[in-house]
């Protein structure tokens, strides 16, 4: 099987164009990305809810699963978006790595909460990443036209849909969404809620 061509003594970046210069200023940040991709559109809405976004240098790549992107698969092997390049060097991979990073980072903790609330947080994010997956899948396993399997495709609307009825049954019980709110805001927002 042929391996990448990618000369492995490169430094990270080499290929993408990860210069010194653009993460000086205003840019302390580079994010791999596709606006195709909802793991990067989600990891764009937490800069945007922390208020980081202007500081996020945007480096738009191609990465599909049917070829290989040398220049992304050098900061990760995996051929995958989103991918964050931070200004020493280090890359962080999957959003929900980035995103914890960048709520820890700059939002001290606001949108992941380290409280007992964690854990279902934790596992709503982890079926919001599996819903998108299944529906990726799909539209992969669709685009293979006459060759695309019903099987599977019924298989991807099954659990597509389970995972949405679970979430409907709970939606009474889930805390009301305070993303980056105050305790004060919260009080107003659950008697507006309640009326």
């Amino acid at each position: 099987e042929k391996r990448s061509a990618v000369d492995p003594r490169l430094l990270p970046g080499a290929l993408i164009s990860m210069q010194i210069e653009p993460l000086q200023g205003r840019f302390r940040l580079k994010l791999l990305w596709s606006s195709r991709s909802p793991f990067v559109r989600k990891v764009v809405v937490v800069a945007h809810e922390l208020g980081i976004a202007e500081t996020i240098a945007l480096e738009r790549v191609n990465v599909t699963s049917g070829k290989t992107n040398d220049a992304v698969m050098h900061v990760n092997p995996l051929n995958k978006i989103p991918a964050l390049l931070l200004d020493d060097g280090t890359v962080l991979i999957d959003s929900p790595v980035i995103a914890a990073y960048l709520d820890e980072t700059y939002g001290k903790g606001q949108l992941f909460p380290h409280d007992a609330r964690r854990w279902q947080v934790a596992r709503l994010h982890a079926l919001g990443d599996g819903i998108m997956n299944l529906n990726i899948a799909r539209l992969g396993e669709k685009n293979r036209g006459a060759q695309a399997s019903e099987a599977f495709a019924s298989a991807f609307h099954a659990k597509t849909n389970a995972a949405l009825d679970m979430l409907e049954a709970e939606a009474d019980s889930l805390a009301l969404l305070t993303i980056g709110r105050s305790e004060e805001h919260t009080s107003e927002l659950q008697s507006h809620h309640d009326l």
